[in-house]
């Protein structure tokens, strides 16, 4: 945790720094800097340092907390081997994985002219006066081992102290300029208080104005794309400095490959899947081979495997390691901006592909791998690799934007927005549908009738063919958008709206089902014991975006806060009653796979539509739920569940009628956030919010300055 003031100009204070050596995964001990911190509880590692080292990251959430109780979330860990660089002295540590520890140390350079006294000794940091990162931060049990007791003062200057690790530098030291001021201290709150603190009340997401990272990055691809002869767009990467540069990347990358090739040694088959990936790479130009460079104008990107047994196409996808840190220098990814997040959002998405009557859905062939990278910036996407290990180590170079790099979704998804501006008067329904209608790489959408259908489907697909992108695993719920297509690029089965290529196997998954044109669910119970971990575990496994199951998903969480209020460890077994809610919950689960809702909720006729919300509360917890109520041009009547949401109560006692005023204010974040997607498509002929809270319909009724805080704020 850091806590910054302003220090006067002429001293600065100076954190205990040392340089020790780390074993990585690899067999071999890196140089890494440290800071000791004696008020800290918990020893921490920089994420980065983490991945250079090739550590094993365990899961376990730790909260850490530092001044004025600012807290931050960890949900990771790792064991480490430090050894003295000065001594015989070694020692095993637990660290907590965080993002980031602290700025800089120090914050500025210190004037060493003025601190002969530090020449006598044999410092663990020679650099201790220059500002330099910190990677790992050593807390008061390291600290009770590895101070030996000698001291000695400097005149009007800091105090030095001997250690296992070298003697080390701390307190008051001269500056030359203002600088900033920083606190270490922080201690591990329980993970049970900030699980408290997830189930507290919270609002629906608001859209925030773009950073000026953001806006830099948007201004790079305006001005620096371009498109080839045959259309493909071609992309700078977005880099933060004009000129970047790298440490010594190239051995890091030959490290994980050496490692990488062990496992490959153990796995033929797996071997022969990795091969084809890279050769398929190789023959579609996406890489070429390339003599080695050393100017420190080129990054080396390591790689491993993904596997997705599921997938229909590709089974084995290799993802390349952005975010290693070579020794002196950055990782790529720290170079990189990320960009505005311009993808939809799923759930929007979904609401609109219901109104459809025949509706297509079809995935970009390798997407990212369709955009060239410009020549300029290629060689900071270089690769490792031998297709045997008979052969020499060779160096590619990566010609696409690459999976892995944190640009990378930002470049895809604005190459084909920049491909509906540009081809958008030709195709003007197809641009719409790449500005609105696409998730990732999947295209889903529909029209109102066959042909609207068929016409839209021609559009889109030549719309792509301009920016060289090609569609394939067609799924439609009318045949005749098929029958035109070549029998291996369709793929009419049901569909999952779960994107995430490594996320584990779902407990419960929407998917849609072009033949029965039904959203249906997948169901796969873990059958693991009643406890904490593994109820959390099942819970975050349920993929309901639209809120289907909110009913079921409210009964999980309430289990898991009367699991929370009991104050149970993580793997403790629950008391039977716990026990025998959950069984049966568990057993109703397997009942899910049967149900279906249906897709479309219009009518392919004149129609009026009502949207209806309904809020309730109890001590248990409060939901919102909107329905449309359409009115067809028959005189017909049909209602259809739109969108639901839930929260369990708070720990705190609440009174019901402010629990059913929460209820209100979820309604009403709802029902805008519903309409705001059907603005353009849907002219609501009604809109209805029902409550049966008597107390809750007064306080709407009243001005809010006649209530307290709570009532008014909810207002």
């Amino acid at each position: 945790m850091i806590a910054s003031g302003s220090a006067p100009v002429g001293q600065i204070s100076l954190f205990a720094t040392a340089y020790v050596e780390v074993l990585d995964n690899f067999g071999s001990y890196q140089k890494i800097r440290l800071v000791i911190d004696n008020c800290s509880q918990p020893n921490l590692i920089t994420r980065r340092c983490a991945q250079r080292l090739g550590l094993p990251i365990r899961h376990k959430y730790s909260s850490i907390e530092g001044v004025c109780e600012v807290s931050t979330l960890s949900t990771s860990y790792t064991t480490l081997n430090i050894r003295s660089m000065k001594s015989d002295f070694e020692m095993c540590i637990e660290a907590i994985v965080a993002p980031k520890i602290c700025s800089d140390q120090p914050a500025v350079k210190i004037d060493i002219d003025r601190l002969p006294c530090v020449n006598a000794f044999d410092l663990a940091d020679s650099n201790f006066d220059k500002p330099g990162g910190i990677d790992i931060l050593v807390g008061v049990d390291v600290f009770c081992k590895i101070f030996m007791g000698n001291r000695h003062e400097c005149d009007n200057g800091p105090t030095i102290f001997e250690t296992k690790l070298g003697w080390v530098v701390m307190g008051s030291a001269p500056s030359a300029t203002p600088h900033s001021q920083t606190s270490l201290f922080c201690s591990i709150e329980s993970l049970d208080s900030q699980i408290r603190k997830f189930w507290e009340i919270e609002s629906l997401p608001k859209a925030s104005p773009l950073t000026d990272d953001e806006v830099m990055c948007e201004k790079i691809f305006t001005s620096t794309h371009t498109r080839d002869p045959n259309g493909r767009y071609i992309v700078n990467l977005p880099f933060r400095n004009v000129d970047p540069h790298f440490g010594e990347s190239r051995a890091l990358a030959e490290r994980r490959l050496n490692s990488l090739e062990k496992r490959l040694s153990r796995e033929p088959e797996l071997r022969t899947e990795y091969n084809n990936f890279m050769r398929d790479y190789l023959d579609a130009g996406h890489m070429d081979p390339v003599a080695p460079r050393s100017d420190g104008r080129a990054y080396h990107l390591a790689h491993f495997c993904v596997l997705k047994p599921s997938s229909s196409t590709t089974k084995l996808r290799v993802v390349f390691d952005a975010t290693a840190q070579p020794a002196g220098g950055p990782s790529l990814n720290d170079q990189l901006l990320v960009g505005s997040k311009l993808q939809s959002d799923l759930v929007s998405i979904l609401l609109r592909f219901r109104l459809h009557a025949v509706v297509f859905t079809a995935d970009i062939r390798q997407m990212y791998r369709q955009i060239l990278v410009s020549l300029s910036d290629r060689d900071f996407q270089r690769i490792l690799f031998r297709f045997s290990l008979d052969e020499p180590i060779q160096e590619f170079r990566l010609n696409t934007v690459t999976y892995g790099m944190s640009s990378s979704s930002f470049l895809a998804i604005r190459a084909l927005i920049q491909l509906a501006i540009d081809e958008g008067k030709e195709y003007p329904r197809a641009a719409e549908v790449l500005k609105r209608d696409i998730y990732v790489d999947d295209v889903v959408t529909g029209a109102e009738s066959v042909e609207s259908a068929l016409d839209l489907q021609s559009q889109v697909i030549k719309i792509l063919e301009r920016g060289c992108f090609e569609l394939r695993k067609w799924s439609s719920n009318c045949p005749r958008l098929l029958e035109s297509l070549d029998p291996a690029h369709c793929h009419n089965k049901t569909l999952s709206f779960d994107s995430e290529p490594t996320s584990p196997v779902k407990v419960l998954g929407m998917e849609w089902n072009p033949s029965t044109d039904a959203f249906t669910f997948t169901v796969n119970p873990l059958h693991e014991k009643c406890t904490k971990r593994n109820i959390l575990s099942e819970l975050a496994r349920i993929f309901d975006p639209l809120g289907f199951l909110t009913p079921l998903t409210l009964s999980f969480k309430r289990i898991i806060q009367d699991l929370w209020t009991l104050g149970l460890d993580w793997d403790v077994v629950a008391p039977p009653n716990i026990n025998q809610s959950w069984l049966r919950y568990r057993t109703d689960l397997e009942l899910l796979s049967s149900l279906e809702i249906p897709r479309f909720i219009l009518s392919t006729k004149s129609c009026s539509v009502q949207l209806h919300g309904f809020c309730d509360a109890s001590e248990a917890g409060y939901s919102a739920v909107i329905y449309f109520r359409i009115e067809h041009g028959d005189g017909s009547i049909t209602t259809h569940l739109i969108m639901s949401r839930c929260k369990v109560s708070p720990l705190k006692r609440t009174s019901i009628p402010r629990l059913e005023l929460c209820a209100a204010v979820l309604l009403t974040d709802l029902v805008v956030h519903v309409k705001e997607i059907y603005d353009r498509d849907i002219k609501f002929e009604d809109v209805f919010c029902w409550s049966d809270s008597t107390v809750t319909l007064s306080w709407l009724r009243s001005p809010s300055h006649r209530w307290k805080t709570y009532t008014f704020k909810s207002e």
